[in-house]
């Protein structure tokens, strides 16, 4: 009798393990069968929820409304794209683009340079002036430029006469024709009554002494002196006349 007791206590925790076990398994499959809606079918069709205005309170209710698993979409339906492609695909527009801030502006294509106008022409180049000496005994052929005569003159008057052939010296230095040359007065005994000697050359507008005697082309003419009346001679304008150099002249030309 001791002996069945004492089995009959080890026995018991045996006993309340396997009923705990049994009534988990058949709770367990309840839950899944409940889940399959095995026990309850609702159609009834759910209650669209009013949203929540501002003024009501803001804290979340719960649907009374239950939903029976057979109302809930299928798992494996595909929920439709947020970013479904449209039918009709859109046009390709091409935007302008525009430069990257800080990045500066092209530069412009450089223009082509304007053609440089043609260099003036160099000016000539100076005449050398050259230096060369007219000999003595050279004879310059001259032309008075106005009428003298012995009946009005007194010696030492000066005239002016230019020169009608071109005077050739050294060096290559000449005195064109046209060159002036200044004469002096010198009276004389019958029958020339009248003369000239050399004074000056004009060269370069510069006046460079000469001398010798001239002889002159005259013509005889009636007249009135300071002794009263007289018979003399002219050198008519124009009237040739020849100057003898005595001494030689140096000139520079251009």
């Amino acid at each position: 009798m001791a002996d069945d007791q004492k089995k009959w206590y080890h026995t018991v925790p045996g006993y309340l393990t396997a009923t705990a076990t049994l009534i988990g398994s058949i709770a367990a499959a309840a839950a899944g069968l409940s889940q399959l809606g095995v026990f309850h079918k609702d159609t009834t069709p759910a209650v669209p929820v009013a949203p929540v205005s501002a003024s009501t309170s803001t804290m979340p209710q719960r649907s009374s409304t239950h939903r029976s698993p057979e109302t809930r979409p299928p798992s494996h339906a595909a929920e439709p794209s947020a970013k479904a492609p449209s039918a009709t695909p859109p046009a390709h527009t091409t935007a302008p683009v525009s430069a990257p801030a800080g990045t500066p502006a092209p530069a412009p294509a450089p223009t082509a340079a304007p053609a440089p106008a043609p260099a003036p022409p160099p000016p000539p180049a100076a005449p050398v002036a050259k230096t060369g000496t007219i000999g003595p005994g050279t004879t310059l052929e001259l032309s008075s430029g106005s009428r003298v005569c012995s009946t009005n003159s007194k010696s030492g008057d000066k005239f002016t006469a230019t020169t009608v052939s071109p005077v050739s010296g050294s060096n290559g230095v000449s005195l064109p024709v046209g060159t002036q040359v200044i004469l002096s007065v010198v009276p004389q005994k019958a029958p020339k009554f009248i003369g000239a000697s050399g004074v000056s050359i004009d060269v370069s507008g510069k006046a460079v002494k000469v001398s010798g005697d001239a002889s002159a082309q005259t013509e005889f003419s009636a007249g009135p002196n300071d002794k009263g009346f007289g018979i003399g001679a002219c050198i008519p304008q124009g009237g040739r006349i020849s100057l003898r150099l005595s001494d030689g002249v140096t000139i520079t030309v251009p």
